[in-house]
Parts: structure tokens; sequence; C-alpha cells
């Protein structure tokens, strides 16, 4: 297979489970996505997002025998890697629904759903502890919590949460993030609710403790 592979044991991967999820992960007839291939799907049309609204990117979501039949339709309209990834996905989904009603997808689960740690390359934001200055800190800081820039694209940040506090926000710059930004970012976080209030309050303990030994924390964009 080009895209989805087998025997994963862990690492940033959506799961694909045959029927209804029983709460255990790594199952061995489940089928792996590597995020970075799933968050590539936004580049062009997402035939999950388009068939299920509520699509749950760092969550679960069943795939019924309906959702799939106008997910296949949707990629047949298409010629870029999301139809090769359907026309992948179908002998899987066919067995499944032989035996099963649904399949479910397993979207980044993996402790934190938004921010990881121990990142030492690609795309992603840098949450740096305190100040950081060019050429007296490296970069992928063991202590920093690391938010892929497709998340941080598709939640589009930018415009619904840090400029809105930040007006020169850098996103492919540096970016110093005050006590009181951070408290407005919180304010402007529960007020938009769903994804991005789930995001800062991922964020909010790495916050909190680092405004007890800094009066900033430092975002490193692209």
């Amino acid at each position: 297979m080009k895209f989805f592979e087998t025997g994963i044991k862990g690492s940033c991967y959506i799961e694909f489970v045959q029927g209804k999820w029983t709460g255990e992960h790594w199952n061995v007839d489940s089928l792996y996505l590597h995020d970075d291939d799933f968050f590539g799907l936004e580049a062009y049309t997402n035939p999950f997002t388009e068939v299920i609204p509520n699509f749950a990117h760092w969550g679960v979501t069943e795939v019924t025998f309906d959702d799939w039949k106008r997910i296949v339709e949707v990629s047949r309209k298409l010629d870029n890697e999301t139809k090769k990834i359907i026309k992948e996905l179908r002998p899987w989904a066919e067995k499944n629904f032989r035996s099963n009603d649904v399949f479910t997808i397993i979207g980044i689960m993996e402790g934190r759903k938004f921010f990881r740690t121990g990142i030492k390359g690609g795309c992603y934001n840098e949450f740096v502890q305190g100040k950081w200055t060019d050429g007296d800190r490296e970069h992928w800081s063991a202590d920093s919590l690391y938010l892929y820039d497709e998340v941080f694209e598709f939640l589009d940040l930018y415009t619904n949460l840090f400029a809105k506090v930040i007006p020169n926000y850098a996103h492919f710059g540096v970016t110093e993030v005050t006590c009181d930004d951070w408290k407005r970012l919180v304010e402007i976080s529960r007020e938009q609710g769903g994804e991005i209030e789930m995001l800062i309050e991922e964020l909010r303990p790495w916050a909190e403790e680092n405004f007890r030994k800094n009066k900033i924390f430092t975002i490193l964009g692209i």
C-alpha cells in the first residue's frame, strides 16, 4: 500500500477501525494513515469532511455504509492524491461492510490532541518557554510544545484567535505573548468555543507553568 499501513503501534496516525470502536487502539485489522497525509486532504477536497460535517479530526467518527458510498462518489470526481487514498481504502471498507454497519475513524488522540513534544523538525509552530533570541537559543527545545501548521491553518487560528489579541502576530516569524495577552486569548477562545477553546485549554497548564517563572512565552512560526 502507498498510503495506508498495518501493524502500527504508536506515533501520529489516523486509525481506521473495523466496526464500532471498542476503546482499544492499534488493532491488528485496522489500517493507519499518517496524519500528514490526512491533513494534506484539506488542500484539496476532503471527502470525509464533505460527507460528514461533524467529522472529528481529533476524536472518534463513525462512517456508515451510506456515508461511504457518498465518500466514494465525491472522490471519483477528483483527480489528485485524495482519489488514490479512497481507492486504496476501498477493499478494506467493502470487507468491513460485509459484517459491520459502520467503520470507525480514530483521530489523533494520544494524550494531547493538538500539541506535541519531542519534535525535531517539520512544519510545526514551536511554543517556547520564556524569551527566545535567535542565536542564543536552539530550536526544538525539550520543554517546548509543537502545533502542526495544518492544524493552525485548519482552525484559522490567526484570524479567529491570535490577530484579535496580537495584531502584529508573525505566523512566519517570532511572536512574544505576555501574561495579559494570554488572559485575552483564553477569554476569546471561550467565546469561540469548540476546538479553539479545546486547544487553548490544552495549552493552559504549560502556559501557566511558564508564567510562574517568565514574563512571556514565545511562538516561533514556520
